[in-house]
C-alpha cells in the first residue's frame, strides 16, 4: 500500500514509533496503526494520527474510519470528515451516526443532522437524545424537540435537562423550567443552580438574592450577569464592572455594550469607547448606537453621524433615528 504519511510528520517520530509504523505498514496491521493514530492524536499530534488512521482505514477497518473522522473534525476539516464517518457507518461502525450528527450540527444543518441522530438514538445511543432533541428545536420542530430533550433528561443528561427546562420556559412553563434546572444542578450540571438564581432574579429584582447569585458567579454566566445587574441597579457600578470584566475574560462577548455604559456611567469614556468597538467586532449592529451616542457627547459629529449610518444599515431603528436626527441639523 502507498504510505501516506507527511514526510515531514514521518522524520519527527521517535525511532521507535517509525519502527512500529513501518512494521504496521509492511505487515498491514490495521490494530497497531490505530494504536498509533490514538497516541499521536494524544499527544497532540493530529496530522500524523490522521495519516496512520487513514492507513487503517484504506484497509477497510471501520474503526480506524470513524477515528479518521474524530481526528479530521479536530482539525476543522469538516467535508474530510463527513466522508470518512459516512464510510464508517457503511461499514457498521454506528457509534459514527452520533458523531456524524454533531459535526452535521456544528454546520447548522440540521435538517441533515436529524436522520442521523435519530437512527443513533435508535442504536441505543442514550446520550444521542439531546442533540437530536438540540437539532429539531432548531429545525423548528418545536413538539418533536420537547419528546427528544424530555426522553434525554429520563436519561439523566443534564445538558438534556438544561435545553428542556429552556424551551419548557420559553413555552410559559416556569415551574417545570425550574424543576428540570434543580434536578440538572442536583444531578451534578455545573452552572444550572446558578440559572435558576438568574432567572429570580430577572422576575423579582430581589437584591437579597445576590448571596446567591455570587455564590455561583464562578460556575455560572446567567449568575455573572445577573449579578453585574443587581450590583448596578445598587449603586455599585465599579463591583459591576469587576464582575463584568471577569465575564469577558473567559470569552462572554455579550457584556461589551453593559460594561461600555459602566465605563461612560464613571467617567471614563475611552474605556467605554473600547469596550463598544469590541461589541462591535463581535458582529452586534446595536454597538454602533452606543459608540455612536458616546461620539457625539463628545463632539466628533462625523464619526457619530458614521455609526449612526452604519447601524441603520444593519437594522437598528434607534441608530437610523439617530442618523435623521443629527442629520438634520
Amino acid at each position: 500500500m502507498d504510505v501516506i504519511m507527511d514526510p515531514q510528520g514521518y522524520v519527527n517520530l521517535h525511532p521507535e514509533m517509525r519502527d512500529r509504523w513501518n512494521a504496521a505498514v509492511a505487515s498491514s496491521n490495521t490494530g497497531e496503526l490505530i494504536d498509533l493514530g490514538i497516541e499521536m492524536a494524544e499527544a497532540g499530534n493530529l496530522e500524523t494520527a490522521s495519516d496512520c488512521f487513514q492507513c487503517a482505514a484504506r484497509l477497510g477497518d471501520a474503526v480506524a474510519w470513524f477515528n479518521l473522522g474524530n481526528t479530521l473534525r479536530d482539525l476543522g476539516r469538516a467535508d474530510e470528515a463527513s466522508s470518512a464517518y459516512r464510510a464508517a457507518i457503511a461499514l457498521g461502525e454506528t457509534d459514527a451516526l452520533l458523531n456524524l450528527g454533531l459535526l452535521l450540527i456544528d454546520s447548522n444543518s440540521w435538517d441533515e443532522a436529524v436522520p442521523h441522530l435519530r437512527q443513533a438514538t435508535d442504536d441505543g445511543q442514550d446520550h444521542a437524545w439531546h442533540p437530536l432533541g438540540y437539532a429539531l428545536l432548531q429545525a423548528g420542530n418545536i413538539e418533536g424537540a420537547r419528546a427528544a430533550l424530555h426522553r434525554a433528561a429520563e436519561c439523566a443528561d443534564t445538558e438534556g435537562m438544561v435545553t428542556l427546562a429552556f424551551l419548557l420556559r420559553e413555552a410559559g412553563d416556569e415551574h417545570a423550567a425550574v424543576a428540570w434546572l434543580e434536578a440538572a444542578g442536583a444531578a451534578g450540571h455545573p452552572s444550572a443552580a446558578g440559572q435558576v438564581a438568574a432567572w429570580e432574579w430577572e422576575s423579582t429584582r430581589d437584591v437579597a438574592l445576590e448571596s446567591r447569585l455570587r455564590s455561583h458567579a464562578q460556575n455560572s454566566p446567567a449568575a455573572r450577569k445577573a449579578l453585574a445587574r443587581l450590583l448596578d441597579s445598587s449603586g455599585r457600578p465599579r463591583e459591576a464592572i469587576r464582575v463584568l470584566e471577569e465575564a469577558v475574560a473567559r470569552g462572554e462577548t455579550d457584556h461589551f455594550v453593559h460594561l461600555g455604559n459602566l465605563y461612560h456611567d464613571i467617567g471614563e469614556s475611552d474605556r467605554a469607547a473600547q469596550a463598544y468597538a469590541r461589541d462591535i467586532e463581535t458582529g452586534d449592529p446595536f454597538g454602533h448606537q452606543n459608540l455612536g451616542a458616546l461620539l457625539e457627547e463628545k463632539g466628533d459629529l462625523d464619526g457619530a453621524i458614521e455609526h449612526y449610518r452604519i447601524g441603520a444599515s444593519l437594522g437598528d431603528p434607534m441608530a437610523a433615528e439617530s442618523y435623521d436626527r443629527l442629520q438634520g441639523l
